[in-house]
């Protein structure tokens, strides 16, 4: 079997679409689209843009903030836990109810991170801008919660 053949026996990477999660993930050179010709939009990277992580790092600290902010809250039985996952880590304990919480925004912050070049849906609203409002619900949030601990 001479190399051509050996080569076209081999599947061809740049056939399929990179993966999300990837072995270069992190370690990896990729920061942008590859080409010229690429598409801006729709692409993943080995290492996401320093903005991306601090995005991703304020959604996780707001979200703990949240966190202490509403057990305290629920202490004082001046407010009641909405979310169901939330509700059955309650059940069995502040520090369940805190690992839930915790798990539940790191997963999303990852994929939110992961998708951070992406436009979803319809309307074709970009990730970075719904990371944004998220944080400005969240901090919508943590003010409202401010304010029932301490008006």
């Amino acid at each position: 079997m001479t190399k051509s053949e050996k080569r076209a026996k081999i599947e061809d990477r740049r056939n399929r679409p990179t993966p999300a999660v990837s072995e270069h993930l992190f370690r990896g050179k990729r920061r942008g689209p590859r080409r010229d010709t690429d598409p801006g939009v729709n692409y993943y990277v080995d290492r996401p843009a320093r903005a991306a992580w601090q995005h991703a790092l304020l959604l996780v600290c707001l979200s703990l903030l949240d966190a202490f902010l509403s057990l305290w809250l629920f202490s004082d039985g001046r407010s009641n836990e909405l979310n169901p996952l939330l509700i059955v880590g309650l059940k069995y304990g502040n520090w369940v109810f805190l690992a839930v919480k915790l798990v539940l925004t790191l997963f999303s912050s990852l994929f939110l991170l992961l998708h951070w070049n992406f436009r979803i849906g319809p309307l074709q609203v970009s990730v970075v801008r719904l990371v944004q409002v998220l944080i400005g619900l969240y901090l919508l949030i943590v003010g409202y919660e401010l304010i029932l601990l301490f008006a």
